[in-house]
């Protein structure tokens, strides 16, 4: 086996067919296969134990045609001895840069000054941090605010980032970003990562070459076209060789640029790449970096991923050629003479873990001296870009770990996956910031029996001080929660007052929507309003001044569901998982881009991309910058699907399956055992008939299953509708008194409304298991079937219940909608008559139903009347959006 050093590559060279006769270009032909390669990569990932032993037992051991040098001060003298320890990348170079050599292949001499003096002219040290540390950190930024859990780092900062840093740094005129990317690691491929001339290699970094001239050659041409900012490198180069073309001529700017990208773009990945895989596998690293960022110390983020770099650096080793008998470790006991024409390979991944010079070079330490490191080179080949690749490095990283808990994603995702030498991918995950994700509701009913004989007027008269809508100092300490969206309080005995007896039960219910737990809500509730709730509970003779009013909320909660266990009830959310600060953001963020747009169109800007450019631009860096982070919603998604593909994939179905699966095992064994017996031996044939009995006891048992669902179901609906025939609609309408008491609390915020109904359940257990059976129904239908936030097409509700209040026999509706009364009950008319009629037909009163479900609520006229018959004036009714209805808030969140 012998390396490409030179032979190989004169032969290449002569051979070369020009890029126009090479197949198209495309880098995943880099991708390595079969089980040698994989064992290679896995081997290079992590070499420090294999080093380690170099070091103690071989110092300078030949690997093949390659001879390894691992001990520190072997390796810092072979990279300052440049004369006998020669770069063998110039040929390769000078042939993919149209013929002239860059300073990375060539030895010290008047050439390597003369370019060296012009590369330092067009890329000053001192404007590092002042203008590309800027620059990095908004590309690094732009990258990371569109990123989401699952996010790939590897491609999206430390491969992009660099390639548009090429674009608004070094001033070349790049069109697509990803293959111009592509076109400098096919260069670094073959420069740096090649060593025995692979063909595949050298076809790659021909075909990017040609086109990296051409983008060199079309930049150079803007920039005398005064289309490039004259204060970036490639200008100055041109500025250079325009007032003294023998110092750099044409195809030497051609030289610098591709070396330049050549050994940025694809170093900053692999360096970027591998220190991100370490800082995710060690505590301590992530723990130093988080705590720099924390601080805002620039030097000490550069000091922690510097020293996360040691632990994976770009290479093992850079390679050298001997161009004549030199020595190695002389005067050591491994002194050894390397032939001319060897190559020799210092491994500077070893010297930084020797510890014969680096203090505990296994610990990750961040204050080590800066003689410990050897990563961008030593001598007179140090790095010319290496500060950049820091500064592009530490932004990237420095918005990556800024997100929350920045973690591997799980299984083969989270880990680094290479495309040749460089890094390809590697997801992470982080939690998505409060302001981005959804929350959960709690949708709080609570219920207090008024004790008997306390006055009932005067009690309404105190929930209704409170307001409706709610204003002043009540709405301003509800604002404050910062969680509540609705909440109201009703006096809870009659529908009608003049019907009420001293000797009837009453009951105090306040209802509550809000953000998050249940503890949450009501400590804010407590803490923000408690006093103006206590005077409330005192007219209901509840509390006194010494009341602990968060501990009597808390007794207050009822459960309300459809399963066993709790109150009968059904809750409801509209706009599932907004928060009530997200609904106010969203709802500034509409205005402020609304203003926007008219300010761009006012300009002549028609085109619908072009606006949405500018807005995007104009936020970026305001107070709304956070609405071009992705956040998660759930009202942009669409219907979930059908009712059979529900009831195949939800949970509750499933559940029933196993009861039954339970029930038809225990008939099964109960026929097998009763009906045909044991067998009579365990004989070929008694084993037959143990079987084909066992077979048909399951299906008797199946069979006796279904017909008692069948038979039960059907028992069900003829006792309903029998009842249903004996029963009397009520199509009264109220008195005119009570009418002008409710209607006059309707329309006050113009957008949205409050209904309290009132209603008294049908006498019988069956009635008060159909209307269980109809809740689940609809929370099935809600959570599988229906679209996030619809009640079959019906989008107007916020939120929404329905409670058998406890003890009782009187199912209380709360809804918070939008639009009027005549409205709402129009649109469940017509959208969602199947869940009313469910519920109600439960009800005194209702029109006549037939089978649970039908009918009932699709006679428009006297269902209206009925329903107005049930209502109640709403006392005390607060809005955390006033003037917000449903419809606003979807399109809020849509132009997000």
């Amino acid at each position: 086996m012998k390396t490409k050093f030179f032979d190989a590559i004169l032969e290449a060279q002569k051979n070369q067919r020009p890029a126009d006769q090479l197949p198209p270009f495309d880098l995943n032909r880099l991708a390595g296969g079969g089980l040698a390669g994989r064992i290679v990569s896995r081997f290079l990932e992590n070499p420090r134990w294999f080093l380690s032993l170099l070091r103690r037992f071989r110092p300078v051991a030949q690997i093949g045609p390659i001879t390894v040098v691992t001990r520190n001060a072997d390796v810092r003298d072979i990279l300052e001895r440049q004369d006998e320890f020669q770069t063998p990348f110039g040929p390769e170079m000078a042939e993919m840069a149209k013929g002239t050599n860059f300073i990375l292949g060539m030895q010290d001499g008047p050439q390597y000054r003369q370019m060296k003096s012009a590369c330092l002219s067009a890329f000053p040290v001192d404007e590092v941090e002042k203008k590309v540390r800027p620059i990095a950190a908004r590309l690094a930024r732009e990258a990371m605010m569109g990123a989401e859990p699952g996010f790939n780092p590897v491609h999206d900062l430390l491969k992009m980032v660099p390639a548009r840093i090429c674009r608004d740094y070094f001033g070349l005129v790049i069109g697509d970003e990803e293959q111009f990317a592509d076109w400098s690691i096919a260069l670094s491929s073959l420069f740096f990562a090649d060593f025995f001339g692979d063909v595949t290699t050298r076809e790659l970094a021909v075909s990017a070459a040609d086109a990296m001239n051409k983008v060199i050659a079309r930049s150079i041409e803007a920039v005398r076209a005064g289309q490039v900012d004259p204060q970036t490198p490639l200008a100055r180069l041109v500025a250079i060789h325009d007032a003294d073309p023998d110092r750099i001529s044409i195809n030497g700017i051609h030289s610098v640029m591709m070396g330049m990208v050549s050994g940025f773009v694809p170093t900053d990945l692999l360096g970027g790449g591998n220190c991100l895989d370490v800082i995710l596998s060690k505590p301590e690293a992530r723990r130093a970096l988080e705590e720099a960022i924390a601080a805002r110390d620039d030097a000490l983020v550069d000091k922690a991923i510097r020293e996360a770099m040691r632990f994976k650096p770009i290479n093992i080793g850079p390679l050298r050629h001997v161009p004549r008998d030199a020595v190695v470790a002389k005067g050591t006991p491994h002194e050894r003479i390397i032939k001319a024409g060897s190559v020799v390979m210092p491994a500077t991944f070893s010297a930084m873990f020797d510890e014969r010079v680096v203090a505990n070079p296994e610990t990750y330490d961040i204050s080590r001296p800066e003689s410990d490191y050897i990563l961008f080179g030593h001598g007179i080949h140090w790095c010319i870009g290496s500060l950049i690749a820091r500064v592009q490095i530490a932004e990237c990283m420095k918005v990556l770990f800024e997100r929350p808990n920045v973690r591997r994603s799980s299984g083969a995702k989270g880990r680094l996956k290479r495309l040749g030498a460089f890094p390809a991918s590697l997801h992470v995950d982080f939690d998505i910031p409060a302001d981005a994700r959804t929350v959960e509701h709690s949708l709080l009913t609570l219920v207090a029996d008024i004790p008997a004989g306390t006055p009932l007027a005067p009690l309404r008269a105190a929930v209704a001080a409170l307001g409706n809508p709610a204003e002043g100092p009540v709405a301003e300490a509800l604002d404050r929660t910062g969680c509540i969206h609705f909440a109201s309080m009703a006096v809870v005995c009659r529908a009608d007052p003049r019907a009420e007896r001293d000797a009837d039960p009453a009951q105090l219910v306040l209802e509550l929507s809000a953000d998050g737990d249940q503890d949450r809500v009501l400590g804010a509730l407590a803490g923000h309003a408690g006093e103006m709730l206590r005077e409330v509970f005192k007219a209901a003779g509840l509390a006194t001044q010494d009341t602990d009013m968060l501990d009597l909320l808390k007794r207050l909660v009822i459960p309300v569901g459809p399963f066993p266990g709790s109150n009968s009830g059904l809750a409801f959310a509209g706009t599932p998982g907004h928060s009530v600060k997200r609904i106010h953001a969203e709802k500034a963020l509409y205005q402020q881009v609304r203003a926007e747009v008219r300010q761009i169109t006012a300009d002549g800007t028609l085109d619908a991309w072009a606006i949405l450019a500018k807005v995007r631009e104009r936020l970026s860096g305001s107070s709304f910058d956070w609405a071009l982070r992705p956040a998660e919603s759930h009202l942009e998604k669409t219907s979930k699907g059908s009712w059979t593909g529900a009831l195949l994939q939800a949970s509750e179905p499933r559940k029933a399956l196993a009861v039954v699966g339970a029930l038809l095992l225990a008939l099964t064994l109960f026929n097998h055992v009763f009906l045909f017996g044991a067998p009579g031996s365990w004989s070929l044939v008694g084993i037959f008939q143990a079987v084909a009995s066992f077979a048909a006891s399951m299906v008797l048992g199946a069979v006796g299953i279904v017909v008692l669902i069948a038979v039960l179901a059907l028992a069900m609906r003829t006792r309903l509708n029998k009842m249903e025939a004996a029963d009397k609609p009520d199509w009264s309408l109220p008195d005119l008194a009570r009418y002008e008491a409710m209607v006059e609390r309707e329309n006050r915020t113009g957008a949205q409304n409050h209904l309290t109904g009132l209603s008294v359940m049908k006498a019988g257990r069956l009635r008060r298991f159909a209307l269980r059976l109809v809740f689940f129904v609809i929370r099935f239908a809600a959570v599988y079937v229906f679209r996030p936030g619809y009640l079959a097409s019906i989008n107007t509700i916020h939120f929404a219940r329905w409670v058998l209040l406890p003890g009782t026999d009187r199912l209380l509706f709360f809804s918070n909608y939008g639009g009027s009364w005549e409205s709402y009950l129009e649109d469940f008319i017509t959208k969602a008559n199947y869940g009313l009629t469910g519920v109600w037909s439960n009800t005194l009163g209702f029109p006549r139903t037939r089978d649970l479900f039908f009918e009932g609520a699709t006679d428009g006229d006297r269902f209206k009347r009925w329903a107005r018959n049930q209502q109640i004036p709403t006392l005390f009714w607060y809005c955390a959006y006033p003037g917000t209805d449903t419809r606003s808030i979807r399109l809020h969140s849509a132009v997000r």
